[in-house]
């Protein structure tokens, strides 16, 4: 069975606590095998948390108690940290062990370190050198760590890695892959393809185990998969949940790939935003309402995320809103059913054009900096409010103004917000 939890980074005994419970569920349910995605006590990617000893020191405590509840259980792959045994390079090992009856039968080394995109492995640990597989009740399982599976994947036309640690394992009973796989559009259909491939050359069964969640920027969808050794999907975790997923389980591949690409990035945007939110302890949120579209549908995604009740509109009006950005956004509000609120924002606007003016020995009334001064006097009544309600301000900058460091004078305030879920979003013309 896979325990496709939903980790926060650094919570090491929260995550365990995660684990521990669906263990003892697949325990209960008859699982002879129990596996876990990448790096499942620390969460991924834990980034610099890696050079905290203290931090290092609770995972391997906390580690053990995980050996400890297969002494009568089932046998358990867990993926954590480990210190390198190799004499030179980081310190540290991606890597996964083996607990089986209360002992450690075995520890993999992660051997494709990506560094590229959002990764940065190579600049924490060392890769491993070898393959390793164990024998689980007569059952001989191969273990990879996510990109040891993607060795063939081109980034910027290049393919990255010329070792392939999947062509190690054509004698094993099983493949199993524990992941940290994090989501785009298309990448669900994807990965079926690429583990399914896997499957059909080493004609085994494979066991893809990913992490579901967000953690800042970075989103993952969950979706585990189980392969026959056709490479036909048996059983698929859904997307953006904690799932216990076993061969018996409901959800199947067929159910989740019906949801289209809209559909599961509408999913995955809302997930972004509640896990930020839970995830550093807010409930409520603030929005800028300008009446367009970008701020709309931050509002919308934000209703489906955390409620309506916890989603506070604010349409701020200078002199040349126009009355229809005044009523768009009071009715989208009003169909979201969130609180809305509205406030001139011209007097303080020219009282900064005036301060602005005495410290420049200039008029103060150059376009630019009037537009600017309005977006930034909008950031800083919405902050101010999102501080006096312990709130989070939800900024609407999509993918296509924020790759150009483009800030707007329509609410657009990313550099001093606190989340932009449309930041995953590019725009279209």
């Amino acid at each position: 069975m896979v325990t496709q939890h939903n980790p926060i980074i650094g919570d090491i005994s929260g995550n365990c606590d995660q684990i521990i419970e669906a263990y003892s569920q697949a325990a209960d349910a008859g699982a002879e095998l129990v596996i876990t995605p990448e790096l499942a006590l620390l969460g991924y990617p834990p980034r610099d948390l890696l050079h905290r000893q203290a931090v290092l020191n609770a995972e391997q405590a906390t580690l053990d108690k995980l050996r400890r509840i297969t002494e009568d259980g089932p046998a358990l792959i867990v993926g954590h940290t480990a210190p390198s045994t190799q004499e030179s390079g980081p310190p540290l090992t991606n890597s996964a062990t083996v607990f089986i009856d209360g002992e450690a039968a075995t520890r993999y080394d992660k051997r494709l370190l990506p560094t590229y995109d959002i990764f940065d492995e190579r600049r924490y640990f060392t890769q491993g050198d070898s393959p390793q597989s164990v024998v689980v009740n007569d059952t001989t399982v191969g273990i990879t760590i996510c990109e040891d599976a993607w060795y063939n994947h081109e980034v910027t036309g290049q393919q990255r890695h010329g070792t392939n640690p999947v062509a190690s394992y054509e004698t094993v009973d099983l493949l199993v892959n524990l992941s940290a796989s994090p989501y785009r559009v298309g990448k669900l259909s994807s990965r079926a393809t690429r583990f399914g491939n896997h499957a059909e050359r080493i004609n085994s069964p494979v066991v893809f185990a990913n992490q579901v969640g967000g953690n800042d920027d970075i989103l993952f969808d969950g979706t585990s998969i189980l392969l026959d050794a056709t490479g036909s999907t048996v059983a698929s975790a859904p997307v953006g949940k904690p799932h216990i997923l076993s061969s018996t389980s409901e959800e199947d591949l067929s159910r989740t790939t019906m949801l289209s690409d809209t559909v599961q990035l509408r999913r995955m945007l809302e997930l972004g935003i509640r896990d930020y939110l839970r995830k550093t302890g807010f409930e409520d949120v603030v929005i800028g309402l300008s009446g367009g579209i970008d701020s709309s549908v931050t509002a919308a995604l934000a209703a489906e995320a955390v409620g309506p009740e916890h989603v506070y509109g604010i349409t701020l009006p200078s002199a040349v809103t126009t009355d229809e950005n005044r009523t768009d956004a009071e009715r989208v509000a009003r169909n979201l059913e969130i609180q809305f609120g509205e406030e001139e924002i011209e007097l303080l606007s020219k009282s900064a054009i005036t301060s602005i003016s005495g410290l420049t020995e200039g008029t103060g009334t150059r376009g630019v900096t009037r537009e600017n001064v309005q977006a930034r006097v909008r950031g800083l009544l919405l902050m101010g409010v999102a501080n006096d309600t312990d709130a989070l301000v939800l900024t609407p900058d999509n993918k296509s103004e924020a790759a150009v460091g483009y800030c707007r004078a329509c609410h657009r305030i990313h550099l001093i917000a606190s989340h932009s879920p449309d930041c995953f979003l590019a725009r279209s013309w």
